[in-house]
């Protein structure tokens, strides 16, 4: 199940849904339940159906709250966020990075930041998107997670490029 949940995570486990989703109905596992909706509507979004899969993914985290946990939310709202457009998508990351700070859990923090910079940059505004690039880069080093590190210096990498500042890109 947790394979599952992490390549979903990763963009690649869509094709997987249908069986985390058997197991965790016929385990009744309410835990994994919440995710496996969340997953299902991440998966949605991707396909281009993002106002339906952003309902599944609020069906999800009421599911997480209704049995008292809700360190997921972020990770699926920021997952569909990315989906939208800069004036729909800055929103659910503003919601997504207010619910990981007060649960306190911020694994996926370098990641939310990094998508309000891509979305910033979507909406033309690339000062603000380099901004958020690097706040991203640095929480990343705080945690120590290489994996987001890499992701947000390519994301940081193509928008120094855009702007013609290829030099700056070596030092990430």
């Amino acid at each position: 199940v947790a394979a599952v949940w992490f390549n979903v995570v990763m963009d690649d486990g869509s094709a997987n849904l249908d069986g985390f989703s058997a197991v965790t109905e016929e385990r009744n596992f309410p835990f994994w339940q919440g995710f496996a909706l969340a997953h299902r509507g991440i998966a949605l979004a991707r396909s281009g159906q993002v106002e339906q899969g952003l309902a599944l993914v609020r069906e999800g985290d009421a599911v997480h709250r209704a049995i008292g946990t809700s360190w997921g939310s972020p990770q699926s709202l920021g997952s569909v966020a990315r989906y939208l457009p800069p004036e729909d998508g800055l929103p659910i990351v503003a919601e997504a990075l207010e619910a990981m700070e007060s649960s306190g859990i911020r694994w996926f923090a370098p990641e939310l930041t990094r998508i309000r910079g891509d979305l910033h940059a979507t909406a033309g505004r690339l000062d603000v998107a380099e901004a958020s690039y690097r706040a991203a880069l640095d929480e990343a080093t705080v945690q120590d997670s290489r994996h987001w590190a890499m992701r947000i210096a390519l994301s940081l990498g193509t928008l120094l490029q855009r702007l013609g500042r290829v030099g700056d890109i070596a030092p990430l």
